[in-house]
């Protein structure tokens, strides 16, 4: 995480909080690449658009800007009805899962 120490500070550095809040999110958001991939090959703009919306609250949590807005750009094209390029997609998805490392790390440690 790029912004781990300001996610730290906000939660007045509470480690015990943090991995809480990170466990959940892997829980709850640990497989929304694969689901986002699916949506995109599958065409299922609505759940798209309900996915990313989602998922960039979340991740705005984190203050990963650079995810947002990608999911942001994906949110926006797929609520309009039209298929995001598929190099916002895998950049998105990309940085997600280096977050999700970045994460696991965090967590392990």
């Amino acid at each position: 995480m790029e912004h781990y120490q300001q996610f730290l500070d906000t939660l007045d550095n509470d480690t015990d909080m943090v991995n809480i809040i990170l466990n959940m999110y892997k829980e709850e958001h640990g497989e929304d690449i694969i689901k986002i991939k699916s949506c995109y090959e599958n065409n299922n703009l609505d759940e798209l658009f309900h996915l990313t919306h989602s998922l960039k609250g979340v991740i705005s949590n984190f203050f990963e800007q650079d995810i947002c807005d990608l999911l942001e750009k994906i949110e926006n094209t797929s609520k309009s009805g039209e298929t995001p390029p598929s190099d916002i997609i895998e950049s998105a998805c990309d940085k997600i899962e280096d977050l999700n490392n970045q994460i696991d790390k965090i967590i392990m440690s």
